[in-house]
Formats: structure tokens, sequence, C-alpha cells
């Protein structure tokens, strides 16, 4: 009888843990991803083109079925790379290079224009920040501050390099010390990485990597915007479910952190906010949104 009564507390004991287990799951995990236009672009390091009927009744598989007859990627020397629906009947179509996606818009534009909208999906290009500036820039002269830096720096910038200051902004520590942030294209970003500074008029200003995951102010995952978010509210200090404006908790802790130990079935830190940069979620999502940008 002992012997039962052990056995019977013990599968009792197994199933009450699984149940706990699956309760935490339900509450931080976060649900299998639904194909729609909001997900679409939570990567939207590579650039795309994405054509919309203009009729609001049509659905995907006719505009899949236009598109088709009306481009043939073979005839035109074009890779496709990704192919996905969005919303309202559209498709979203990625080729292997920028070029074939220029040269894809071209034909979409050429031949459906009358029935659909085409745009281009641009992709996330590197970016840089310079800190150093001994003034401050408003935004009517960054163009001309821009093409000012790749003209003094011609041993990183050359005629075709892409250079577009995307902020200006002075520093915590010193006010009256600026800093931009540059987007580049690849290779003056290599260059400017390697120089670690630069001479810009009698400044010499520090380079840093400017690439940061874009976090949600609503959940605190990666890789998508409040805008579209559908997660619960979570507090990036404590992880509660309240803003981060009525936060009194004393110890942090890292939602993502949480949701990535039930996910991996392991124990990571969670004794610490979601916007740490040691956090491994972070950088697990800079990394890569960096692989993403250097692929392509």
């Amino acid at each position: 009888m002992v012997s039962n009564l052990k056995e019977v507390f013990s599968d009792l004991k197994t199933d009450l843990i699984k149940n706990a287990e699956r309760q935490i799951k339900d509450t931080f995990m976060e649900p299998e991803p639904v194909t729609s236009f909001s997900s679409i672009l939570k990567n939207k390091t590579k650039p795309a083109v994405i054509i919309e009927p203009k009729n609001p009744e049509q659905n995907f598989a006719q505009t899949k079925t236009d598109i088709a007859s009306s481009i043939d990627p073979a005839n035109e020397k074009i890779q496709i790379a990704k192919v996905k629906s969005t919303k309202n009947g559209g498709m979203l179509v990625g080729c292997l290079s920028s070029d074939q996606n220029l040269r894809f818009k071209q034909l979409a534009q050429e031949k459906l224009a009358n029935s659909y909208v085409i745009r281009e999906l641009n992709g996330i290009s590197p970016r840089v920040r310079i800190v150093g500036f001994s003034q401050k820039y408003e935004e009517d002269e960054w163009v001309e501050l821009a093409d000012y830096m790749k003209s003094v720096n011609n041993s990183i910038f050359n005629v075709s390099s892409s250079c577009k200051i995307l902020k200006f902004w002075a520093t915590k520590k010193k006010r009256s010390t600026y800093q931009a942030l540059l987007q580049v294209d690849k290779k003056s970003y290599d260059r400017l990485m390697a120089a670690g500074g630069l001479f810009i008029g009698y400044d010499y200003c520090i380079v840093f990597d400017g690439l940061d995951a874009n976090r949600c102010f609503n959940c605190n995952n990666f890789g998508h915007s409040s805008r579209v978010c559908k997660e619960k509210l979570s507090c990036p200090k404590c992880s509660s479910e309240h803003e981060l404006s009525a936060c009194v908790a004393e110890n942090l802790k890292c939602i993502n952190c949480i949701r990535m130990s039930i996910k991996e079935g392991k124990q990571f830190d969670t004794n610490h906010a979601v916007w740490d940069n040691s956090c491994p979620v972070y950088k697990s999502a800079l990394e890569k949104l960096k692989a993403d940008i250097f692929s392509t």
C-alpha cells in the first residue's frame, strides 16, 4: 500500500509540474508567427518590391497569377529569393540583388501599374556613429556636411560611396561636443570601422558602430515595433505587466531572457533590464541584424 501511494504521489507531482510549466509557457512564450504584412516588415534588412492590387476584393492567388503571367524571371534573368503574401491580396517579391530588385520594380511598373500599386521596401544599410564635432549642424546643412565629409576623407569614401546623416545631437557628457548617426554603404562601413576615427575640418571624430536592434516598446521583444505588436505589455525593467513609468521594482528582471530560458530549457541570467547591452537576447538580435545586412 505504501509503495502504491508513493507511485500515485509521484505521478501527481509530475502532472502538477507539467501543468505549471504549461501555464508559464502560455504566459511567456510567443505564439507561432502568422504570415502577414506586419510580420514581413519584421525583417526589413533586405530590399524587396511590394505589389498590391487596387481592387480591395482581390486575393493573393489572383495577384500571383497576374505577376507570373506578366514577368517571367527566367526571360528577364532575375533570380527570386523571397515571395510572401501581404494584406489586401498583395505580394512581396525579393530578388537576389539590389540591381535585380530595381529591374523587377521597373518591369512591374511597366506591365502592372494600371491595376496595381508598386512600391519598394528598402533594406537597412550599415550605420556608424561619429563623435567629436565642435559645432552643431542643423538638418538643412546635413547633405552639405555629408558631401564635405566624403571629400576630405577620400581614403574612406569614393565618388560612388553612399553617406547620409540621419541624426545630429549633443553628447550627454559634454554638451558642446556633438555626434552624428550616418547611414553608409558596406565598403565605407568597413573602412570607417577599420580607421576608428577621421578628421572633419580640424575636428578629430571617433567612429563607433551605429547599428542597433530595434526593440518593441510594448512587449520588449526584438524584430517588430509596438505599432503592430499583439503581445502582452511588459515592463523593460522588471518584466511585470505595466508601463516603465509605473515601475517601482528595485530588482531588475529581463522578460526576454525569461522567455529564452523557457524556450531553450536552460537558465539564462535574467537579472538585468532589457536594454542592457550585455543581454544575450539583445546580442543575438544584433548579430542576426548584422548577418542579414552583410549577407546581401
